[in-house]
């Protein structure tokens, strides 16, 4: 440009010095040559300008297209990773269109092949990873998810390459843990395989398939299979020595395959162990027998370390033949402690069930002397362990027993009326032994339940009396007793729902007389308790007195004070006068004078001799009673004599085992209504005379 512009400054020069005109015709003329071949030159170069805007255009086409399949915009060109160099471009908007170069050009053809290189990695990458898993799937025997490889050609976004990518991954990486476990399995059901012998199933063609394949398997002389070294499931050994790929049908590494491969082994394992353990059994029961027989070694057989079912049924056979050598060597100890064993068992209280269930187990699992002579030594020190508890209740047992026949029969012989006419000591001794009877009944009772809970925790078993539970027995027949009343409390009767209950006491007119027979507190529940009995009684006094002027019309009285009413029981009010219509009805209803035995233990029944000969049971009784710092009560006996009877024992919290009180226990009277129930009218007169005689006897002689 410089020159062009110094020829036209010299060609003007020399238009001045020869003074040729320089208007613009003139001029135009003379530069019409230069100026075409100028305008040849502009119309070149234009032409190229717009050759190189196309590029430029057709350049930015492309790379919009390769951002598009690549999930990219334009501005985040400039921050992508492997596209330096392009820092130099500033923007890609329309204004770069405005004003192409060269260098425009060449920075777009830059960004432009970096784009199409990343595009055909992408795609080079997509082809690659779909053609593994598809593989892996059809390895794995899994459904393939993803598309062809066509439907990838035009999207090449991360999130694109991130999913294929990641299902790769997660294929590869559940074809290795399914290898490994192949691996492990098939091991393992190749090793039982060979050390149980067992046969292979000809109908499974899985088992047939890991048979070859075990079969074509070269094991190792260091590696060789030990009968008691079985390999782990855990073991990472060996990883490719099973596994080949491909498998052999039907075998692959597919989930439920897997798992019936690991069921298989898991039974192979379960049957090894068994036999194992009983080979171990067999081989050192019949060592142990050798070495206490002193068997010499030419007289022992052979034992053959293999698991195979043909050596298990020789050892058992052996097993069995000296086992009957143990159970003879063990009737003959048994013999020498049967007499102590057996009375360790009745004194013990065990029933026939318990004991068969401990010969039972001494003949199971005597497989040596050593062992039996072990068992029996633990089972005879529990005995000794639980014998001082067991006779504490059998002791109460058999109280409680001669204490209930006792009062059947003074209530037999209290119905006849000739007693009447004995001595007036011997009818106040028995009045005294009426009173205290039941009271003691009831302590009986409640020391029973204590023993027998004390056993129970003791022997960590319950006491039984056939099949079903001693304090259970027990219990029911003392709610049966509370329920079904007559004169004491405890025969069987038919309830008598006509009787009418009254929900005062009677009027006492010996309570003077009496109150020092009365229980004494025995604890500081009992206390409470009675401190509490007594602020009922003082109000039952001001309804007693109100009754004894209602019932001073009626000459009626009782030989013996009705014991108070109580939260649980209700006394019964005697009728004033009987109809013959109620006599007859109560002729309906005989009293028979029967108690339930079976809540007395077979041992104390069979055995009451034994257990008298070995236990007093008046010193013991009195020796177990003292702690209880119980006041005594005389009762008397049939020839005269008095005995001794300890007070009621504590009260305990209120449940079904536990003691109950003896105010919710103590029975109602019926004795008058039973003998106006069976008397005639005119003889219902002549009793009520005689009471009330003996009555003003009995005072004068107290």
């Amino acid at each position: 440009m410089e020159r062009l512009q110094l020829k036209v400054a010299r060609l003007e020069t020399l238009w001045s010095c020869l003074g040729t005109d320089t208007d613009p015709l003139s001029i135009e003329d003379k530069l019409k040559p230069a100026l075409r071949e100028l305008d040849k030159v502009l119309e070149y170069e234009l032409w190229r300008k717009q050759v190189l805007l196309g590029d430029i255009e057709d350049i930015m086409a492309s790379i919009e297209c390769g951002c598009q399949i690549l999930g990219i915009s334009l501005e985040t060109l400039n921050e992508m990773d492997g596209m330096d160099g392009n820092q130099d471009w500033k923007s890609l908007d329309i204004s770069c269109l405005m004003a192409p170069s060269w260098e425009r050009k060449k920075s777009l053809t830059v960004l432009n092949n970096k784009l199409t290189n990343e595009i055909r990695q992408r795609r080079l990458h997509i082809k690659e990873w779909l053609l593994n898993v598809a593989d892996l799937c059809q390895e794995l025997r899994v459904a393939h998810t993803l598309g062809c490889y066509e439907s990838y050609h035009d999207d090449l976004s991360w999130a694109t390459m991130q999913k294929v990518s990641c299902t790769m991954r997660d294929l590869c990486q559940k074809q290795q843990a399914n290898k490994l476990q192949f691996e492990q399995t098939s091991r393992c059901i190749h090793y039982y395989w060979h050390i149980l012998g067992e046969p292979v199933n000809v109908d499974d063609p899985i088992d047939i398939a890991i048979h070859n394949l075990c079969d074509s398997i070269t094991i190792a002389p260091d590696q060789a299979f030990d009968m008691n070294d079985p390999p782990s499931m855990t073991n990472n050994d060996n990883l490719d020595l099973y596994y080949r790929h491909p498998l052999p049908y039907p075998l692959s590494l597919q989930d439920d395959l897997l798992t019936t491969l690991r069921t298989k082994a898991h039974d192979l394992a379960s049957l090894y162990n068994n036999r194992l353990g009983q080979f171990h059994h067999y081989v050192n029961s019949i060592q142990t027998l050798w070495e206490e027989l002193k068997v010499p070694d030419h007289k022992k057989f052979t034992i053959h370390y293999s698991l195979h079912m043909d050596n298990m049924i020789k050892l058992k056979t052996n097993f069995d033949e000296m086992k009957t050598i143990v159970k003879a060597m063990t009737d003959e100890y048994l013999d020498t402690i049967r007499q102590d064993l057996l009375h360790l068992w009745d004194e013990c209280l065990l029933t026939q069930g318990e004991r068969d269930e401990f010969m039972t187990t001494l003949y199971h699992k005597a497989n040596t002397m050593d062992t039996v002579h072990l068992i029996v030594d633990n089972h005879m020190a529990y005995l000794k362990h639980i014998l001082s508890s067991s006779q504490t209740v059998t002791s109460i047992m058999k109280d409680r027993k001669d204490l209930i026949q006792k009062m059947i029969d003074f209530e037999t012989s209290a119905s006849d009326p000739k007693r009447l006419f004995q001595a007036s000591f011997r009818l106040m001794e028995e009045e005294r032994w009426r009173k205290t009877c039941f009271p003691t009944l009831l302590q009986l009772d409640n020391l029973l339940i204590k023993a027998v809970q004390d056993f129970e925790r003791m022997s960590e078993k319950h006491l039984l009396v056939g099949n079903k539970r001693y304090l259970d027995v027990l219990m029911d027949e003392i709610s049966d007793r509370t329920t079904n009343q007559t004169f004491f409390g405890f025969l069987n009767t038919d309830l008598n729902h006509d009787r009418p209950v009254r929900n005062k006491s009677r009027p006492n007119t010996t309570t003077k007389k009496t109150k020092a027979l009365s229980l004494p507190p025995i604890n500081s529940t009992s206390t409470q308790n009675m401190s509490a009995n007594d602020s009922q009684s003082q109000n039952r006094r001001h309804s007693n007195t109100t009754l004894k002027q209602r019932s001073s019309f009626t000459r009626i009285s009782t030989d013996l004070p009705l014991p108070m009413s109580s939260a649980s029981t209700k006394l019964i009010q005697l009728p004033l006068s009987i109809s013959p219509k109620r006599l007859d009805d109560a002729k309906k209803y005989p009293c028979n004078h029967t108690i339930p035995t079976n809540i007395i233990p077979q041992q104390c029944k069979s055995k009451s001799d034994s257990v008298q000969h070995h236990i007093d049971p008046v010193n013991t009784t009195a020796n177990r009673y003292k702690d209880n710092h119980a006041s005594i009560a005389m009762v008397p006996t049939t020839d005269g004599r008095q005995r001794q009877h300890d007070s009621p024992p504590p009260a305990s919290p209120s449940s079904r085992y536990s003691p109950r009180s003896k105010t919710s226990q103590i029975p109602v009277r019926s004795q008058m209504m039973a003998e106006q129930a069976t008397s005639t009218p005119s003889q219902q007169i002549q009793q009520q005379q005689q009471h009330q005689q003996q009555h003003q006897l009995t005072v004068q002689c107290a």
